[in-house]
């Protein structure tokens, strides 16, 4: 089993959008939604998938979504999000992750991971390998089948 925690910060349109689900013309998608308001992982996961794209599948879920959307109600213009999210994967699954990314020698503040690891209980021992691109920090605990991901609009 893989444990994948993912986090977006920022303000406007600069996401990646392999990670990220664009607003469309669906209702307004603003909220500040902590999973700990569901009662299943499955309703965990399905409120996540409105919000991430999931490169694989997932097993559970903790998180912490905070998006403003701000595509309607006068002029539309860049959604602002902060998504924090600590996702279980298969083993098998970590690579899904880390495509397209390059290995980062820059220290990078995981605290907010591990906090949201802890509430669930879920304990991470090993260091991470942490890989960075435009707006992306994954931290892959291959050992325990964890991943850290901070997704990113702002510089």
């Amino acid at each position: 089993m893989g444990l994948m925690l993912l986090t977006v910060t920022g303000v406007g349109l600069r996401m990646c959008f392999d990670t990220f689900v664009a607003a469309n013309s669906s209702p307004n998608r603003s909220t500040n939604t902590y999973s700990q308001q569901f009662a299943t992982d499955a309703e965990k996961i399905s409120f996540l998938k409105r919000y991430l794209v999931l490169p694989s599948a997932i097993e559970a879920a903790e998180f912490h979504v905070v998006f403003y959307d701000n595509s309607g109600d006068g002029v539309p213009g860049p959604s602002d999000w902060d998504i924090e999210a600590v996702l279980k994967v298969a083993p098998k699954n970590l690579f899904a992750w880390t495509q397209n990314l390059q290995v980062t020698a820059q220290k990078q503040d995981l605290e907010w991971g591990y906090r949201i690891a802890q509430q669930r209980g879920w304990k991470l021992n090993a260091t991470p390998k942490v890989y960075a691109a435009a707006g992306k920090i994954v931290a892959v605990f291959e050992k325990e089948g964890f991943i850290f991901k901070q997704l990113t609009s702002t510089p």
